[in-house]
């Protein structure tokens, strides 16, 4: 009887030697199937990409989850001195922005339009903002705080590393910006605004037919906050343009 028993033992622990090298196999894969999972979640879903920003902070997430969060000013230093921004909050039509371009060439000058990169963000699929700019058009829902600012860095931070970025350039930002949280944000992102200028009569007058009273209030808002650091000139006519 103890025979038999005993004779027994060997092939189990046999068996159980030939065992661990699989259990030790299952449990690699397992964490390996683990961590895919949990990284392919961390990455965006372009299916259910977050459209609706309560505040900025939120958007400064959004962007830090998808990799594209901007961690310092671009133009500063001695690229401050390069490039420089002159800013249009509000113009009815580009007679003010044409008086502008003439006043600081020859240096070259490069106008942005936050209307133009958004039309072309959107319809670039390749662009960083694309998905979450048709799906708000598509939703019909406003843009999120900082949006705007973020496409115009991503402007100027390509044009800087064209040819044409090699020569000094004076940016002229058109219709931007129309609050004070996105001048905030431009200067913190950015750079400095070197002028913010505007016609009086488009101010008192077109203004308020062109947006709503709260918009109006925005765009005021904005003037009044370069004013008070010596930046902000309302001009009569055209002829009163300086820089």
């Amino acid at each position: 009887m103890f025979g038999r028993s005993y004779s027994s033992i060997p092939p189990l622990r046999a068996n159980k030697k030939k065992s661990e090298p699989r259990i030790r196999y299952l449990f690699y894969m397992f964490v390996l199937a683990s961590l895919t999972v949990y990284f392919g979640a961390k990455r965006v879903d372009r299916k259910k990409i977050k459209t609706s920003f309560g505040s900025e902070k939120e958007l400064d997430e959004y962007e830090q989850t998808t990799g594209i969060k901007r961690r310092t000013s671009l133009v500063s230093g001695n690229l401050a001195g390069k490039y420089k921004f002159y800013s249009v909050p509000y113009v009815e039509d580009n007679a003010l922005v044409v008086k502008l371009q003439q006043a600081l060439e020859p240096t070259k000058v490069k106008i942005i339009d936050p209307e133009v990169l958004i039309q072309q963000e959107t319809e670039d699929n390749t662009r960083r903002y694309s998905f979450l700019l048709q799906d708000l058009k598509s939703k019909n829902k406003p843009l999120p705080s900082g949006l705007i600012t973020a496409l115009i860095r991503n402007e100027v931070s390509f044009y800087m590393n064209t040819s044409q970025g090699i020569y000094d350039t004076n940016f002229i930002l058109k219709n931007y910006p129309r609050n004070t949280n996105e001048a905030s944000k431009f200067e913190t992102d950015v750079g400095y605004i070197e002028k913010v200028l505007v016609l009086k009569n488009e101010v008192l007058e077109s203004l308020p037919k062109a947006v709503s009273d709260r918009d109006a209030r925005s765009v005021n808002d904005v003037i009044s906050y370069f004013e008070t650091v010596g930046k902000a000139d309302v001009v009569e006519s055209l002829d009163d343009v300086k820089v």
